[in-house]
């Protein structure tokens, strides 16, 4: 019955296939399913595939012999900023604190896991999923793994240039083309209309090949720069959730527009009637169950999306390895060629004492070094930098910043690494 409903839903897609999740609200999630949609309208075909790798799936994790290859899959990104005006260009600085969310949110690392209730803990799960910034490209040169492109198109992260195609996917219309999409995942950073968050493709279903990966609107990426006032969705959550979907993910509520029919072919998560938006709902029941507000696959606020479960888990590094399998066996793409050994860049020590302007830096290492100490203010702004060659200790004046958080980032050639310090 769970299963007939979500094809139901199918063929009333021209009837509710512009129904928006959440139509009280200022804020649209997530446009995943309806992407999904369109696939399946544009290539009919695409049905009989989702059936057909939702069966693999099944066999794949009810096979004794399962087991995970690797304790961790490292997958290589490629970034796409594609702006219109110097704000929509977000900051390299931006783009690595997305990253580092990203991170904590598929390692169990993320900081707001006390937000989960109790009675769920049990079902936190470390995905075991690293993503890094693309060292080499598709030809296997020399990579920041960011590409940025201007462009004089409006909202180019929803523009359609056809009816189908999204102009941000394609360098001809203002764009910027993807890479090899099997060996990378390619995120698009842009203005996107209708105050969207942002949208994803599901494995083997996006509705033109240009189009598979993730398209993330500039103002809810990463939790400094453009995303400060983007609140509640402010954290950098909503590309953990797109992730999820590019993974083989759905809503809680299954696909579609929710009921309890329809489920999300996933065992630990349950059955849930439709989406919440706030952290402390009045009623968090629903399909005879209590439900998961803080999964990171609901449209709950930044602040309490917390976790993915244990079955999320299987499901998305089964459906790597069935469909994404590309993705992994690129890792060298993450890689600098001849790399050396580095000390761990958090040997740096950065230290602010409370009612002292000042801040400190220090290493263990007794020996000199080479290095870059930047302060940037929480909107990206760089407000200090400092190039330094020293032994183990420095100290900053901060007595001139006005109160608020910044950060602080240590770079060598070796290493990057920041964190965020209150200045009172």
């Amino acid at each position: 019955m769970r299963i007939l409903s979500f094809w139901i839903l199918f063929l009333f897609l021209g009837i509710y296939g512009n129904f928006a999740q959440g139509q009280t609200h200022t804020h649209h999630r997530c446009e995943a399913q309806n992407l999904l949609f369109e696939s399946i309208e544009a290539n009919p075909g695409n049905l009989n595939i989702f059936h057909i790798q939702e069966k693999a799936i099944r066999d794949f994790l009810d096979n004794s012999s399962y087991s995970i290859d690797r304790s961790e899959f490292i997958i290589p990104v490629v970034i796409h900023v594609v702006y219109r005006n110097n704000d929509q260009n977000i900051s390299d600085l931006q783009i690595y604190d997305q990253l580092d969310i990203l991170n904590r949110a598929f390692s169990k690392q993320n900081k707001n896991l006390y937000t989960v209730p109790p009675q769920f803990r049990q079902l936190i799960s470390d995905i075991g999923i690293h993503f890094c910034l693309a060292k080499t490209d598709p030809d296997g040169n020399p990579t920041n793994g960011i590409v940025r492109k201007p462009t004089i198109v409006e909202n180019i992260g929803t523009s359609r240039v056809d009816g189908i195609e999204v102009a941000v996917h394609f360098d001809e219309y203002g764009g910027s083309t993807p890479w090899d999409n099997e060996r990378y995942l390619n995120i698009w950073v842009a203005e996107m209309g209708n105050n969207i968050a942002g949208s994803a493709t599901f494995p083997n279903m996006a509705p033109y090949p240009e189009a598979d990966g993730i398209i993330m609107n500039y103002r809810y990426f990463g939790s400094i720069g453009t995303a400060i006032q983007s609140a509640p969705y402010d954290k950098g959550k909503t590309l953990a959730h797109e992730v999820g979907h590019y993974f083989n993910l759905f809503h809680p509520w299954g696909p579609g527009f929710g009921g309890c029919d329809t489920d999300d072919f996933v065992d630990d998560t349950p059955l849930q009637e439709g989406p919440y938006f706030d952290c402390n709902p009045a009623d968090n029941f629903s399909c005879g169950s209590e439900d998961i507000v803080v999964n990171f696959m609901d449209y709950t606020e930044d602040s309490c999306l917390a976790m993915f479960t244990h079955g999320q888990k299987e499901r998305m590094l089964a459906s790597i390895q069935l469909f994404r399998s590309g993705l992994i066996n690129n890792n060298t793409a993450c890689q600098e060629e001849n790399d050396p050994t580095t000390d761990d860049p958090k040997d740096f020590l950065v230290v602010k004492p409370d009612r002292i302007d000042k801040i400190y830096i220090y290493s263990p290492e007794e020996k000199m070094m080479d290095f870059t100490v930047e302060v940037y203010s929480i909107d990206g702004k760089e407000v200090w930098r400092e190039q330094l060659n020293q032994t183990s200790f420095h100290s900053i004046d901060i007595s001139s910043l006005s109160r608020g958080i910044y950060i602080v980032c240590i770079s060598s050639p070796e290493n990057f690494n920041c964190i965020k310090i209150p200045v009172f």
